[in-house]
């Protein structure tokens, strides 16, 4: 063995080179990454998914970056939940 995991379920994802990254607004601030990444799943791999955090506080910002590895499924996250949906704890 050379060590490597070939077809291991935990490979580090790739996107493509035309992937957009999302920006989310107005995440409630008892939401994490964790909390997150099911509502977006739904439309393709994630590549990466951050919240905003305050640098010195730690405490969230009530945003995050998105980038799914293709970029057919940030067009299709985009149409179904731009001004569409809106997370639980979010005050209009």
């Amino acid at each position: 063995m050379n060590g490597l995991n070939h077809g291991s379920q935990n490979t580090i994802p790739m996107k493509d080179h035309d992937a957009i990254k999302l920006f989310i607004g107005q995440i409630p601030r008892n939401l994490e990454e964790k909390d997150l990444k099911p509502l977006f799943e739904e439309f393709g791999k994630i590549y990466e998914l951050t919240v905003l955090k305050d640098r010195f506080t730690g405490m969230h910002k009530g945003c995050a970056f998105l980038t799914y590895c293709a970029r057919d499924s940030a067009l299709k996250a985009q149409s179904a939940l731009h001004e569409q949906k809106t997370l639980p704890g979010v005050s209009g």
